[in-house]
């Protein structure tokens, strides 16, 4: 559609024929939900039948994904390629064809042109990102927060021609349409499911509009709270581990975004055990299998992420040692050595 008729990207009667035609033994409608730039990476595998596109899909997934534990190792040692080998988020995305290994290699791209001192490239990858928007949420509020200026330089740019380039192919309006048709079952299957704030009050049977106000100010007020001279990849992580919380939309292999911290904790010597306990938990696969258990059980794999975004916010909760060394770190807005 991107290729042939772009103005019905998101004409969910179109979309509909086609994916029956493609796939009929999927009846309910898994709507194309990206906004409208991203659909120009998919062109090349029109080009190519259905299950030889979906093969190729595959395979590029799994080399990215062998990238990014190739990266891994080198950055913090091979010890990391175990881990990533139980890294369930990454493997679970690829074998359910999503993109989250093409996402997750672009967030490794992000964090090492900021660790290289490249904040204006750090900006414009970072912007790419915004093909799954709801991922990211907070990330642009905590750069305004501590005026990132360098990292703004490369990312609103970039953001406004992604945003010019969508509304070139199709209607915005139509794209907001798609998000907000309570028809699409696909877009929220199972929230109980999700790994998320939602997630957990449906889990505990606190569905209620206050309740899931009461959560989302406090994973706010976790990210805006976190002192102004804390490193900025403290606070980078965080907002990402925070808008998996808030987003709607968070599934198991969007954990792939966290990646980095994970790997980071569990190789660091001198993380106290209480971090890399909470770091290893969010790597093995037993939390994400929670989700096949009854309510509550299953809220295990949102009640994890939400105890790995505490360490992340605030580790002098779990570490001494990291509670006496608050003073001692990097005014906002400081170079490298800000991210760790």
């Amino acid at each position: 559609m991107a290729k042939t008729n772009p103005s019905h990207l998101y004409d969910v009667q179109l979309q509909d024929k086609i994916q029956l035609e493609l796939a009929p033994e999927r009846p309910v409608l898994a709507p194309f939900i990206r906004p409208a730039y991203s659909a120009l990476f998919y062109v090349p595998l029109t080009w190519m039948p259905f299950e030889t596109a979906f093969v190729v899909w595959i395979a590029l997934g799994t080399l990215i994904a062998i990238a990014i534990q190739a990266w891994a190792a080198r950055r913090f040692g091979s010890e990391a390629l175990v881990f990533c080998a139980f890294f369930l988020p990454l493997i679970y995305g690829i074998v359910n064809g999503q993109d989250t290994a093409f996402v997750a290699g672009l967030m490794v791209l992000t964090y090492s042109a900021a660790k290289r001192g490249a904040y204006v490239l750090c900006g414009v990858l970072l912007a790419l990102l915004l093909c799954k928007f709801h991922l990211i949420l907070l990330v642009p509020v905590v750069l305004l927060w501590r005026r990132e200026w360098r990292i703004l330089a490369g990312f609103c740019p970039t953001a406004i021609a992604l945003v010019g380039i969508s509304a070139t192919i199709a209607s915005p309006r139509s794209y907001i349409a798609v998000l907000t048709n309570p028809a699409l079952e696909a877009l929220n299957p199972s929230p109980q499911m999700m790994v998320n704030t939602l997630a957990i009050a449906v889990n505990f049977g606190l569905d209620f509009a206050a309740v899931k106000a009461l959560l989302a100010l406090g994973v706010l007020a976790a990210v805006l709270l976190i002192p102004r001279n804390a490193p900025l990849d403290r606070w980078f992580w965080t907002a990402v581990c925070g808008s998996l919380l808030l987003s709607p939309h968070t599934f198991e292999y969007d954990v792939a975004l966290l990646l980095i911290p994970i790997m980071r904790t569990l190789t660091d010597s001198q993380c106290a055990t209480s971090l890399r306990f909470v770091a290893a938990t969010a790597a093995i696969p037993l939390p994400y299998f929670m989700t096949l258990l009854p309510m509550p059980l299953s809220a295990g794999p949102a009640l994890v992420i939400t105890l790995l975004f505490l360490t992340i916010a605030w580790p002098q909760w779990f570490d001494r040692r990291a509670a006496a060394t608050e003073a001692t770190t990097q005014p906002a807005g400081s170079p490298a050595e800000s991210w760790q």
